[in-house]
Order: C-alpha cells, then structure tokens, then sequence
C-alpha cells in the first residue's frame, strides 16, 4: 500500500507538544512565537482537506502555493495531498509573468497566498490569502486521506528556471514517502530534536528539512527567512539539535565569531548541509 505523503507526522495527532515553533510572522523582539502543537496541526491539514473538496477540487487537479515560511505552508502542502489535490510550490522571488507562467503550466484551479503577493497571482484564479480569508476556507473535523495509487503525483515542483523557463518536476507519493522516511531514519530524528528551519521551504532543501522533522515527531523553529545572526541567536535560544543549510548560509554563520565563541553548541548533534 502505498503511503499518502500528506500524513507523514499524522501519528503524533493526539500529542499536544510543539510540532512548530513559528518564529516567522512577527518576530521581534520580545514578541512571543506561535507554538502550534502536533494535535492542532493535523488538524489543521485534515481541515485543509475537507476545504479543498468543499471547494470542488478533484483527485489529481493543482493548488498554487504562494507565500513565504508561515506554520500555514505546511498545513496547507500538506493537507493537500491528504486530498488527493496536488500542491504547487512556487518560487516567490520570481517575477510576476514567471509565476503567471507557471501557473498555466501547471494547470493550477485554485492559489492560497499571503495577503503581500496576491498581486503576483493570476486574477482571473480564485484564491485564499492567509491574513484574510484562511479560517474561513478551513473545514474542521475528522479526515480520512486518499490512499494514493503507485504512481499518483503527490507534489508539483519547478526548477529555478536558470537555462530558460522553469521546468515541471512531478513527484509521486510513494518515492518522496519513501525519501521522507529513509532521510529522517537515518538521521535519527526523534521527538526531543529541535531543528532550526530558516531556508525558503518552497525549495527542495528547506521542504526536506520539514520532511525529516515531521517524519521523527520533532519540533521546527521556523524562521522567516536566514539571516546569519539571528540563525545562531535563535539556535542558541532554543539550544537546536539539528541545523541545516546550504553552503553559504554556513559561510555567513562561521563569519558570526562573536557569537560563536561566547556559546557552547555541544547539544547541536547534527548539521546538514546540502543544496549547493
């Protein structure tokens, strides 16, 4: 049988710990972040599948994602899939006749968004933007995900378009079940990790970070976006386990001395660093 992407995570629903730390809309200083428990955010995604087929959507047709790193990309790439309904991560940086090509490309029926880039959407395709109209579009209640066939598309993702116009990649719920579970096994990710998030998670490398926190029941200190000191400020605050990123987000940290040499890391058990 084959294992619906969307799930990963969903055996920790009745445990009420942090599943994210969402430092990534408004954190300033002494704001508290929003802590959303592993129970409220399978929930959450079962919410965001009932709303899709409340919204007509098939088995199979595409959901543009527009937006930067919130709590609520999850819930709804996600809650997607447990539908059936095919997410599409868009790059946001790209300008507004890319993303308009994209989405035709991709066949996309409907866009959840932030509120800033609704502008970059196609107007003549409905969308949810998250400040607004989200916790209308949410159907709460019990939900039981598409058991998706071998080789069902779980997510639709583009290339960065650097020889030409972004390419579709299609991605299949079984191999990236598979990936999830084989990446976060053997990492030994585990429910006492505390992983630190900061890399765009409409990427390639920032979504399987997600997938190994989700898969071993830890906590994602979800940044808004790298900024090298306030990486290592907030992997200090809340003593991260895990830490991960691109080669140059670590050339920007290891510049970071003052901060290095006045704390001791030894609780970081693991850095992965990939994506170059």
């Amino acid at each position: 049988m084959v294992k619906n992407l969307g799930t990963i995570g969903s055996e920790f629903r009745n445990e009420d710990r942090p599943a994210i730390i969402d430092l990534a809309v408004g954190d300033t200083a002494g704001d508290t972040p929003r802590v959303i428990s592993w129970r409220q955010y399978n929930d959450n995604c079962d919410a965001v599948a009932r709303g899709m087929l409340r919204r007509g959507l098939k088995v199979g047709e595409r959901v543009g994602i527009v937006s930067g790193n919130r709590a609520e990309f999850f819930e709804v790439f996600y809650g997607t899939m447990r539908a059936g309904v095919v997410p599409v991560l868009i790059n946001i940086l790209q300008p507004k006749e890319t993303i308009d090509w994209v989405v035709r490309n991709s066949e996309v029926k409907f866009i959840v968004c932030e509120a800033a880039l609704r502008h970059l959407c196609p107007a003549d395709v409905p969308a949810v933007e998250f400040e607004r109209d989200y916790p209308a579009f949410l159907d709460p209640g019990p939900f039981t995900a598409y058991a998706p066939k071998h080789e069902d598309i779980g997510f639709h993702a583009y290339t960065s378009g650097s020889t030409g116009r972004p390419k579709g990649v299609m991605l299949s719920h079984r191999a990236h079940s598979w990936v999830a579970e084989m990446m976060s096994k053997d990492r030994d990710f585990g429910p006492a990790d505390r992983m630190v998030v900061a890399a765009a998670v409409y990427h390639k490398h920032g979504m399987n970070s997600v997938k190994c926190v989700f898969v071993g029941g830890s906590t994602m200190i979800l940044m808004r976006k790298f900024e090298a000191r306030k990486y290592l400020e907030t992997a200090t605050r809340y003593r991260a386990t895990v830490v991960s990123g691109v080669p140059t987000m670590f050339a920007l940290m290891l510049q970071q001395r003052d901060i290095l040499d006045a704390n001791d890391y030894s609780y970081v058990r693991l850095a992965t660093l990939g994506g170059a």
